[in-house]
């Protein structure tokens, strides 16, 4: 997702610190294609995502290079992360895209389990013509990063995005809603308001520039509380 490329120069701790986070049913079934375009695809693929259930589970490099909002790169669907390194082809330095391809590489040890709905990516893996699609769509995605530190310690962090709405305003990086009402803050993407973030451990950096954050004024998933 590109919130990603940012999100790292800050771009998910869990059962009981997400009281209001609903997880996705997770299915691991192998990917399954149609006819390429007219039938649902279904499963996981080699990267981690499955487009229909609308779920990513895997390394944060595969996050990157499956994605199909990166498509245009020409690194995108090459080989994916499987722990050892060789395997892997760096990418031309000279690719527009290379500094996201680095970022990715260097926290390709960084677990990553993704959920979003229908209205920010279709089961079909299509992104909208225009991302500023999302804005009053309540669209959303949370984001539960994971991994060990330095000094072999566990640390987590969730977040949890929702699509803003046209008459949010963004005011030195806060999101305030039309009554005034602060519903969140700015994390990298313009169309998505971070409205919770959980950290557990030590989050290294880059995840240690995000603050733990949450607020109420923004309910659910994509929902302006009344």
């Amino acid at each position: 997702m590109k919130k990603i490329i940012l999100l790292l120069a800050i771009a998910l701790a869990f059962a009981g610190c997400e009281k209001d986070f609903v997880e996705e049913p997770v299915d691991n079934t192998p990917l399954k294609s149609g006819n390429k375009g007219n039938e649902k695809i279904t499963g996981v693929d080699e990267y981690g995502y499955n487009w229909n259930a609308h779920f990513f589970k895997g390394s944060f490099y595969n996050a990157i290079v499956g994605d199909n909002l990166y498509a245009f790169a020409q690194w995108s669907h090459t080989t994916p992360y499987r722990g050892v390194d060789e395997e892997i082809t760096p990418a031309d330095p000279g690719d527009l895209m290379y500094d996201l391809w680095s970022i990715a590489w260097y926290l390709r040890d960084v677990n990553l389990l993704m959920h979003w709905n229908e209205a920010l990516i279709s089961k079909e893996g299509v992104y909208p013509a225009s991302l500023d699609e999302w804005i009053g769509s309540d669209a959303w995605i949370t984001f539960k990063y994971s991994g060990v530190d330095a000094n072999g310690k566990s640390w987590s962090q969730f977040q949890k995005m929702v699509a803003a709405n046209s008459d949010d305003e963004l005011i030195e990086g806060v999101w305030y809603n039309s009554d005034g009402e602060e519903i969140g803050i700015f994390n990298d993407w313009p169309q998505l308001i971070l409205v919770q973030c959980v950290n557990t451990g030590e989050p290294p950096f880059p995840f240690s520039t995000i603050p733990s954050y949450k607020n109420t004024e923004r309910l659910g998933f994509g929902i302006t509380k009344k």
